[in-house]
Formats: structure tokens, sequence, C-alpha cells
């Protein structure tokens, strides 16, 4: 699992919905000013179906569990030659780290990373 926080926009930008369905993991989104007066993230209805207007800083949340065999053939892929990934339970960092872009890329392909911060909650084994 992973949380990303993302800074405020230095102009609103909206993330459709829609796009959630690309994943087969839980997303969901965590906005600390959401009962404030101004919130991060607000609902709304887009030209293409529901929406989030982000405003500020908000945090993207991925569950996701990755099999053994997803993380060899990661590993075959990547020539990550590590046992640890191969023959234990570890998941290669890598692949831990291109899950955590994916969403960024999917749901705010407009948006232009200039810095990520990027929080592990978890214990990145095979699943």
């Amino acid at each position: 699992m992973t949380e990303n926080t993302y800074s405020g926009p230095k102009q609103p930008f909206t993330i459709q919905l829609r796009r959630l369905s690309a994943f087969k993991s839980q997303i969901t989104f965590r906005d600390p000013r959401a009962r404030s007066l101004r919130p991060s993230l607000v609902s709304q209805e887009g030209p293409k179906g529901p929406e989030f207007l982000v405003r500020g800083n908000f945090i993207l949340r991925d569950e996701y569990v990755v099999a053994r065999d997803q993380g060899i053939h990661f590993c075959d892929i990547t020539g990550d030659r590590n046992r640890i990934h191969i023959e234990g339970d570890v998941v290669p960092g890598a692949m831990t780290m291109s899950k955590t872009l994916l969403p960024v890329e999917v749901l705010m392909p407009d948006l232009e990373l200039v810095d990520m911060n990027v929080k592990f909650t978890d214990l990145a084994v095979y699943g």
C-alpha cells in the first residue's frame, strides 16, 4: 500500500473519476481540509462525468497486492537478479515505485510532476 501526498496546485485542475476504473486496486482520496470552508477536493459533475476539482493538498491512497509470479516476472523483465525478490518474499522496490507513479499518470495525465513524497505504510511482501 502506498500513500502519495500532493501539494496544492498553482491552478485548480480536475481528476475524472471514471479513470479509477483502470485500476484493480482500491484507490481512495483523503482531503485534510474536507470539513473546512475551502476543501482541497470538491466533487462536481464535469463534461465526462463525476470529477474532483483539486484546489489544494490531498492524499491518494492505493492498496494493492503483488503476487510472487508478478514480482518474479518484473525481476526477469528488468534484469533484477536479487535473490530476496526471486526466492524470498520481498517485492522489488522498482516495482513498488512504478505502482506508486501509475495512478498519477492515469488520473492526472496533464499534471507536471515536480516533486513527490511517498510514504510506504506496510511491508512490501508478496501477497
